[in-house]
């Protein structure tokens, strides 16, 4: 892929993000790390977020992950996020760290109502063959 194509959809990604900023939303990225991203052919990641009226975590967004090309010689992976606010297509680079053989790191976000209220998030990664469980740790946002 060329450096202007990629460019292209960097700004796409920025004019997407800046017309949900003024919907009164604000985008979330958290860094993730995802165990067997090949070897289990991950499809994408489930976000769960910490209802306060229930006190149980409830799917939040869906980000599902479409293309995978190289860019400047770095691996980027483009995904679609959807949620009750809509649907943007974002991308980030794949971090392959050499202590965790067949992991990857990907820096993600999500959109998200503006509010002065941190919000408590949890994750599943999902394939064709079902869903992980609900990531023990939380992130706080």
């Amino acid at each position: 892929m060329s450096t202007r194509r990629s460019g292209l959809w960097l700004a796409f990604a920025a004019v997407a993000g800046l017309g949900l900023m003024t919907l009164g939303c604000e985008v979330r990225s958290f860094r993730l790390q995802i165990r067997g991203f090949d070897t289990f052919a991950v499809k994408g990641v489930r976000v769960y977020r910490l209802s306060p009226k229930t006190r149980r975590y409830e799917r939040f967004a869906k980000i599902k992950f479409t293309e995978r090309v190289r860019s400047g010689g770095s691996e980027i992976q483009r995904y679609e996020v959807t949620s009750s606010l809509g649907s943007v297509t974002l991308q980030s680079k794949i971090t392959r760290p050499p202590e965790a053989i067949g992991d990857v790191r990907l820096d993600l976000a999500f959109p998200q109502v503006a509010s002065n209220q941190p919000s408590r998030f949890k994750f599943t990664s999902y394939n064709a063959l079902g869903e992980s469980p609900l990531s023990a740790g939380a992130l706080l946002r």
